[in-house]
């Protein structure tokens, strides 16, 4: 059921088909596996290194989990609507 917010509706839209793209797949793939490269803080020498790593990371978790979070967002912003035409 589309949003009542179509500008919202359009920007969802837009977002899950991206996730769904076969080049969104191929760039969650290579992000998966540069996230395991990374996990590995064995070989790191500094805090400074520690912290960039840090970094990379919460970038490659949020890119990683992009498409469940705009799920349950969207999910929400549903049930508000319905919950509104009740």
């Amino acid at each position: 059921m589309p949003l009542k917010n179509r500008e919202l509706d359009d920007y969802y839209t837009a977002i899950f088909a991206t996730c769904t793209s076969e080049g969104h797949k191929y760039l969650l793939e290579l992000a998966q596996k540069m996230r395991q490269e990374y996990a590995d803080i064995t070989k790191l020498k500094t805090e400074a290194d520690l912290a960039y790593a840090k970094g990379r990371l919460d970038i490659l978790d949020w890119f990683i989990n992009i498409k469940p979070v705009y799920e349950a967002a969207y999910e929400h912003i549903e049930a508000q609507e319905e919950a509104e035409n009740a």
